[in-house]
């Protein structure tokens, strides 16, 4: 973020006076596989009007994988040459399992609750089945 703000102020200092506007783009690209429907497939069409973009600076989040932040470089890489990316990074608990045992199952628990209503499920589908579990909480 900081390195964003440096980025917005520089360039904006730039352009003061001389009459020319900058032009920012943010975009959610929503590749959160198997939490957002159609990741994969959206991925390549993603990338292509992103090229299209006539924007000075684009940010974009929610490229979680570091293959999805590759194509979308490849794609960005000659309207864009000078592209930054953060380091994907994974909080992890210093000790496993962060919850116990007892904290998850049992009568009225999580775990028991998603295995019972959505145990027959996979993919988007069992993802959208505990989505309404969590809302419904």
């Amino acid at each position: 973020m900081k390195l964003f703000i440096l980025l917005l102020l520089t360039s904006s200092s730039l352009y003061a006076g001389t009459g020319t506007s900058l032009k920012l783009t943010t975009f959610n690209v929503g590749l959160a596989h198997t939490f957002v429907h159609h990741a994969k497939e959206r991925l390549e069409p993603i990338s292509e009007r992103l090229q299209k973009l006539d924007s000075d600076i684009v940010c974009i989040q929610e490229a979680w994988t570091k293959k999805d932040r590759k194509k979308i470089k490849k794609a960005l890489k000659k309207t864009y040459p000078h592209l930054h990316m953060t380091k994907i990074k994974q909080l992890k608990a210093k000790k496993a399992p962060v919850c116990k045992i007892k904290e998850l199952f049992g009568k009225g628990r999580f775990v028991s609750c998603m295995q019972k209503q959505c145990g027959g499920l996979d993919g988007d589908e069992f993802t959208d089945c505990i989505s309404i579990l969590v809302a419904a909480s």
